[in-house]
């Protein structure tokens, strides 16, 4: 598999060099890249899902989630290979723990990547606003103390 084939990786799997070109392409996507109306995309990503709630549908809670997030997912890929077109949207096998390196985790959140699990962004992503809501103004996680783990068939 090489960059630009359409394929989405697992991202416990891709290089750092593919991470750090995927918060280049996000950063883009807010610093440089505007629809019409002046809203950068990934704002426009962003209002797109709060609206979501707003309209009251149950994106998070509903029948709605997958087919809801799938639109999202795919034209959030859309603006992103408009910035970068040799990347791809990843995916993270959420049965391994987003904070710890592979092989047992993703390490989504580190100093380079994604920032921190708990607690408002710092560095990497701290120009970025939440509109979702509560006492925070930039984006925050919250992240639990356990991944989950799939649990096998029988």
């Amino acid at each position: 598999m090489t960059l630009g084939d359409g394929i989405r990786r697992n991202i416990a799997l891709v290089s750092n060099t593919e991470r750090a070109r995927f918060i280049d392409a996000i950063l883009t996507m807010d610093t440089a890249k505007f629809f019409a109306d002046g809203v950068s995309y990934w704002d426009k990503q962003e209002e797109i899902h709060k609206n979501g709630h707003a309209t009251g549908l149950a994106v998070h809670g509903g029948i709605e989630f997958i087919p809801w997030h799938r639109a999202l997912c795919n034209h959030f890929e859309d603006l992103l290979r408009e910035v970068d077109p040799e990347l791809s949207l990843h995916y993270w096998d959420w049965t391994t723990d987003p904070r710890v390196a592979p092989p047992g985790g993703a390490a989504l959140f580190t100093d380079v990547f994604m920032d921190n699990a708990n607690a408002e962004v710092s560095h990497l992503l701290q120009d970025f606003e939440s509109t979702e809501g509560g006492s925070h103004p930039n984006i925050w996680r919250n992240v639990g103390g356990t991944a989950a783990k799939a649990k096998p068939e029988i």
